[in-house]
């Protein structure tokens, strides 16, 4: 398989899941090339030039996706063309571990820190 790439993350992950945050997307890629969050990734500033017009005025905001509401993302026709359909299984995967809607990974991370203190 050629190597993906974040922009091929992004849309992918809007096409399964429209409308979802920044954060969460990022929360996504950090998964994708790292497995888990750790300490290492900050909310607030790790994989933002994918979603900051202001900063990045030639970037991906209003080519590849949009936000017509605040903090909810979707993709545009462009953005459509970069899906990659063979990750969309693993996306799925991680979205269980990442989206504060489902189950989310700081969760199971206290439940394992519990379990771990219980022995």
């Amino acid at each position: 398989m050629p190597k993906i790439n974040n922009l091929e993350i992004i849309a992918s992950y809007l096409f399964l899941f429209p409308g979802v945050s920044a954060s969460e997307i990022r929360r996504v890629l950090y998964c994708w090339h790292f497995s888990e969050i750790d300490d290492n990734f900050n909310e607030k500033l790790t994989y933002t030039t994918y979603f900051d017009k202001s900063h990045y005025p030639k970037g991906y905001v209003g080519k590849l996706w949009s936000s017509p509401k605040r903090s909810k993302w979707i993709l545009t026709f462009d953005g459509l063309k970069k899906i990659r359909p063979e990750i969309l299984e693993r996306l799925k995967f991680i979205n269980s571990c990442v989206s504060k809607k489902n189950i989310s990974y700081f969760n199971k991370v206290q439940s394992t820190e519990e379990v771990l203190y219980e022995t």
